[in-house]
């Protein structure tokens, strides 16, 4: 029982890394580092492991059986499995490299991680942000990344087609996580201000910083016109014909023969 228990102590570490994995987009070149990390790990329990099963090799396959029911419903009384610890344990078996993390830590551990990957539901997984109309507003006025007054902080991460909270986890247990509903809530209630006054110039005004806010007051003042320049209205031609002056100094318009000037 104390292997089990050694093992589930390393899918909890497994779980603070799980953001990683599940959200690659966030952190690419930490993939391979992350994943480095997961070996070193279990390396590292495959040694201790071997020295443990050295004591008990005539453990037969009954007994670890009945240890690991055992075992498993412990862990489950005073700790249950996080979202996260699930994930990971579906994870490890999904690698390429299957039969060496058996060979590695242990039929028995291998079927804990098997029971813990099998509480995997695909709702766990949080989705993002997918309303089309809210991730279209989201393009035209943020662009890839969204940083309110109050401190919301929205990103449209590459390779995905929705947004997302720049502090998602990845998981929820209900739609989406806490962190990307703020953000949703946020959205939903800017897009309808942009609706009820296009294109919402003032609440635009408000997110500026007050040194951008001024300079485009600025630019919006009307330019001074001078009266007295542009003449009395009933000099100007209605008719916008262009006048050519032959070599005899006479007028000509733009639609009569030209051949002879």
């Amino acid at each position: 029982m104390r292997v089990l228990f050694m093992w589930s102590q390393n899918l909890v570490y497994f779980a603070s890394l799980a953001t990683t994995f599940v959200l690659p987009s966030k952190d690419p070149h930490g993939i391979a580092r992350m994943c480095q990390v997961v070996d070193s790990r279990i390396s590292h329990f495959a040694a201790w492991h071997d020295q443990a099963m050295k004591k008990v090799k005539d453990l037969k396959e009954a007994v670890a059986e009945e240890a690991l029911a055992a075992a498993q419903d412990v862990i489950a009384q005073a700790s249950p499995h996080s979202v996260e610890t699930v994930y990971m344990a579906k994870w490890l078996l999904a690698r390429p490299n299957i039969e060496e993390l058996k060979q590695a830590i242990g039929g028995t551990s291998m079927k804990m991680t098997g029971r813990v990957a099998a509480l995997w539901e695909d709702n766990m997984f949080c989705p993002g942000i997918s309303d089309q109309l809210l991730v279209e507003h989201f393009r035209t006025w943020k662009g890839t990344t969204w940083l309110t007054g109050e401190g919301v902080y929205a990103v449209k991460l590459p390779g995905e087609t929705g947004v997302r909270s720049s502090h998602c986890t990845g998981f929820t247990s209900d739609g989406l996580c806490d962190r990307c509903s703020v953000v949703r809530r946020h959205m939903m209630k800017e897009k309808s201000a942009f609706k009820s006054e296009q294109p919402g110039t003032k609440l635009m005004l408000k997110l500026l910083p007050p040194g951008f806010r001024t300079l485009l007051e600025t630019l919006k003042w009307p330019m001074p016109v001078d009266v007295t320049l542009l003449g009395p209205a009933e000099d100007v031609e209605e008719d916008p014909a262009v006048h050519i002056i032959d070599q005899n100094g006479d007028s000509l318009h733009n639609n009569h023969d030209l051949s002879h000037v």
